[in-house]
């Protein structure tokens, strides 16, 4: 009987195991990296630090006419993380697996669909919304997408709400964690040269740990972008509004313009950013903090746009809420189809003027705006079809304003450098189509 069953919900079964799609994929990630001023200046009493990490990703998806699922398993950790050892031998460590994808997707009346569950989202610049594929555990959401598209013309609509832990009543939720994010993004195609989008992401944070409050930030914005000849130009722009974490009304703007041309193998680019900041006057702002003007950049990728060394990856600390103005330069040559070197510079400085920490007297401000000159050095190699390997250094030479902001004396900190090599392994291993 039960092999008759068995026979049956497989025939059963045939017709859309015929239609389907099914592939699976790994991922191995191991990275070596020497630090020395990663994400915070070194001074004499600083040690370099060298390390190994990894990721290792299983990821399936499946497919037919109209229903597709996702779904991804991710170990990521730090050689030598292990907390159950003995004098003889190393046997596990804490849970390092997570879950980097888990999805269904339905298509329905031609050009809509609707996705469900935790998934990659990434538009634009990256400003805001990116796999921040540099983190070894990536960035994912756990969120509602709702897509439209037809010939030139896409819509995405996303909404989120999270929780903490399943409860009977109450929706607490950490005022360290965003509580909800929104976001509505329409993209148009004019030409094969030319394409404009739009914007607008509604983004919370509960009052405290007690509160159900959630204060509400609005941004907005376009993008547009610019291909033709080897040359690329895009710029983009955005503003918002509403209320910040600790509920300070909010206005502050984000303007960003980048361009490329290719020259044979070489591609030098020139581009700029612009991150508004608090104006601080010369005054006891606790009193009276007036208007957040520093942007949020929220989830974006910062380590690709704002320096390798990382030292602003979080602007309210990088920039003591001063905001952040970046000049750079990229340029990339490719040595062959398969190797390129790559150099960036980025010459830092404040937006704003901020209030000299060094000193209990809210009447003193650093003046001096600029915060140092960074250069990232990389390479990458494409060793076959599955197989990438790439590496990097990058150096800093600092000025007393960002000693000031990381709480050094100016003139004590020391030499910043970084050095990274990285293999990624990424073959296809089951494929059914």
């Amino acid at each position: 009987m039960k092999k008759r069953i068995v026979t049956l919900f497989f025939a059963a079964m045939m017709p859309i195991l015929m239609i389907a799609q099914m592939t699976m994929n790994l991922e191995y990630r191991p990275r070596a990296e020497a630090r020395y001023g990663y994400k915070m200046l070194p001074d004499s009493a600083s040690k370099p630090n060298f390390g190994f990490s990894h990721r290792a990703r299983l990821s399936t998806y499946y497919q037919n006419d109209w229903l597709k699922l996702g779904f991804g398993i991710q170990d990521v950790r730090v050689w030598g993380d292990e907390n159950l050892v003995t004098n003889t031998g190393v046997y596990g460590s804490e849970a390092s697996i997570d879950l980097s994808e888990g999805w269904v997707q339905m298509s329905f009346l031609k050009n809509s669909s609707l996705k469900i569950g935790r998934q990659f989202l990434v538009y634009d610049d990256q400003r805001f919304f990116s796999t921040r594929n540099w983190n070894q555990s990536s960035l994912f959401y756990d969120a509602i997408l709702y897509q439209y598209s037809k010939e030139k013309f896409k819509l995405d609509a996303v909404v989120s709400l999270n929780l903490e832990k399943d409860t009977l009543y109450l929706n607490r939720y950490s005022a360290k964690k965003m509580k909800t994010l929104n976001l509505v993004h329409a993209s148009y195609v004019f030409s094969p040269q030319f394409t404009a989008s739009a914007i607008i992401i509604g983004s919370g944070y509960t009052k405290n740990d007690k509160s159900e409050t959630i204060y509400m930030r609005g941004t907005y914005g376009v993008f547009l972008d610019y291909k033709k000849q080897g040359a690329v130009l895009w710029v983009s722009a955005y503003h918002q509004n509403g209320k910040n974490v600790k509920g300070r009304d909010v206005s502050a703007y984000n303007i960003n313009v980048y361009g490329n041309r290719k020259f044979g193998k070489f591609t030098p680019g020139l581009g700029f950013s612009v991150i508004s900041g608090d104006k601080t006057e010369a005054a006891d702002t606790t009193s009276n903090p007036g208007k957040d003007n520093l942007f949020d950049l929220m989830y974006g990728n910062s380590h690709q746009q704002y320096g390798h060394l990382d030292q602003f990856s979080y602007m309210p600390k990088g920039t003591a809420n001063g905001g952040l103005l970046d000049f750079y330069l990229s340029t990339e040559y490719q040595l062959s189809e398969k190797a390129s070197l790559l150099a960036d510079y980025h010459y830092f400085m404040l937006n704003q003027n901020i209030i000299d920490p060094r000193y209990n007297d809210f009447s003193i401000m650093v003046t001096e705006k600029s915060l140092g000159h960074e250069f990232d050095l990389g390479f990458r190699v494409i060793l076959s079809k599955v197989v990438k390997l790439q590496g990097g250094y990058s150096f800093m030479f600092q000025d007393s304003t960002l000693e000031i902001i990381q709480g050094k004396k100016p003139g004590t900190t020391e030499f910043p450098q970084w050095g990274w090599l990285m293999l990624t392994v990424n073959p296809e291993i089951f494929s059914m189509k």
